[in-house]
């Protein structure tokens, strides 16, 4: 038998064989590092349109928070309708400002929606970065909330000491001392009368139509210089004025105040019981009132000569009262903090000379007096220091009573007489105003009418309207 033993071709096999391999192997090689590719540009451009979302959100709440510093408004609900309607002009906008990606331009759409129709400034904001077909989205939740204190009140002039909308009535004497602003086109408007008065250190303003009839005084009798009478530019802002009225606050809620007895074991004294505080006793003479949290009271009395503190612990407080009575009380506010009193109904200050917050910051002690038909009176030398905002109480200042801070009120009167002295911004647009029997007053004031009798004074002093605390 013979053997073949011919091995010529296998060689060439192998060469062919290894050569298939390693083409195989290049192709495998070849396909993952393509692969590799495609993934790392899907892997940018999909975080690229996580960047592009995200400069889409910081955009649109940069803009949202422009147009809450724009908004001017002076009452809660205006301020959240005027929102409401700047937000959805920026609802669904797009930003095409980025830079382009392969040719491609990234887009950020923006969608804002309001998260309930109970919570009235409470938004999501969603924001959605696009590069050809790929997407991203992010959102974010946007609380906007109305502070009066961010409000802002319309323009007071330099010099200005009177806003009226419809009528000026001097006489007896009486002087005011600064320009005054009479909103009318009526003839013989501004009155002086034949007992003598007059305008110092001042002009008087009312529109054009106005200039040459405005003014009413005795001729041949009145020897005082007449004060010049000038235009108006525009109309004042009666209508922001009456949006501060109707912005009167909903009154927070606290826990009525447990009960407590002061004193040793020989002159035990309630102070508060029943949900009543009641410091009107020698015992209660420099008792601390410290407030941890927002308080509560049915009645709120400091009576009889008696000082009582009322520890603010450096933050501010609410409390909250029914009828609150300040006959001969003297209170001083510690810390740092303000005290806000929410007075459902009553607030006196009457009968017997009180302190509040004796020349101390107006802005520690804020008063909200809500009852109907109500009056508020400081007399007999009672001196308060701080603002009060009256849903629509008239205000009685005799017999020496003093006010040094702002006074908001709907009411319809507003008397100063008998001696007493204020440095006050008063903004009452409903109000006549009665200045008489020597009272002497210093501020501005926002009022309807004017009249000042027998010898008082209305002089213009600038005031800090940073405090303004309504």
């Amino acid at each position: 038998m013979n053997k073949i033993n011919n091995e010529k071709g296998a060689a060439l096999l192998l060469v062919l064989l290894a050569l298939t391999v390693l083409s195989l192997l290049g192709l495998a090689i070849a396909g993952t590092s393509l692969a590799n590719i495609n993934l790392t540009t899907v892997d940018r451009e999909q975080q690229a349109t996580y960047y592009i979302a995200e400069g889409g959100l910081t955009l649109a709440l940069a803009e949202i928070e422009e147009l809450v510093m724009n908004i001017d408004t002076t009452s809660e609900q205006a301020f959240y309708t005027e929102l409401e309607n700047q937000i959805q002009l920026l609802n669904n906008i797009e930003y095409a400002s980025f830079e382009k990606n392969f040719d491609e331009q990234p887009i950020a759409k923006i969608n804002i929606q309001k998260l309930s129709a109970e919570d009235k400034g409470t938004y999501l904001i969603e924001a959605k970065g696009e590069i050809d077909k790929l997407s991203y989205t992010l959102n974010t939740t946007k609380q906007i909330t109305w502070t009066g204190h961010d409000s802002t009140l319309p323009p007071i002039y330099d010099n200005a000491l009177l806003f009226v909308k419809e009528s000026v009535h001097i006489n007896g004497g009486t002087f005011l001392t600064g320009d005054i602003y009479l909103d009318s086109t009526k003839p013989n408007t501004f009155v002086i009368g034949k007992d003598g008065g007059g305008v110092k250190n001042g002009s008087i303003y009312v529109p054009q139509e106005g200039i040459n009839n405005v003014l009413s005084y005795p001729v041949g009798e009145y020897g005082e210089p007449l004060p010049p009478i000038k235009e108006m530019e525009k109309s004042f802002y009666w209508e922001k004025y009456d949006q501060l009225i109707e912005s009167f606050p909903s009154f927070p809620s606290a826990p009525f105040a447990e009960n407590e007895t002061i004193g040793d074991q020989y002159n035990r004294y309630k102070i508060i019981e029943n949900h009543n505080f009641e410091a009107t006793s020698w015992q209660a003479d420099n008792y601390v009132l410290s407030l941890d949290n927002d308080i509560a009271f049915n009645n709120f009395n400091v009576d009889q000569d008696i000082e009582i503190d009322i520890d603010t612990n450096n933050q501010d407080r609410n409390i909250i009262v029914n009828n609150m009575n300040l006959s001969n009380a003297h209170i001083t506010i510690l810390g740092s903090g303000t005290v806000n009193f929410y007075v459902e109904n009553k607030l006196n200050f009457s009968n017997a000379t009180s302190t509040i917050n004796n020349n101390g910051d107006i802005s520690k002690v804020n008063f909200y007096v809500k009852g109907e038909n109500n009056e508020v009176n400081i007399s007999q030398g009672t001196q308060v220091y701080g603002s009060i905002f009256a849903k629509n109480a008239n205000f009685n200042f005799n017999s020496g009573g003093g006010f040094q801070g702002f006074i908001v009120t709907g009411g319809n009167t507003v008397n100063f007489g008998d001696g007493t002295y204020s440095n006050l911004f008063l903004i009452a647009p409903n109000a006549d105003v009665n200045l008489d029997s020597g009272a002497n007053i210093k501020g501005t004031l926002v009022i309807n009418k004017f009249n000042g009798f027998n010898g008082g004074t209305l002089t213009y002093q600038e005031k800090d309207l940073s405090k303004f605390p309504f």
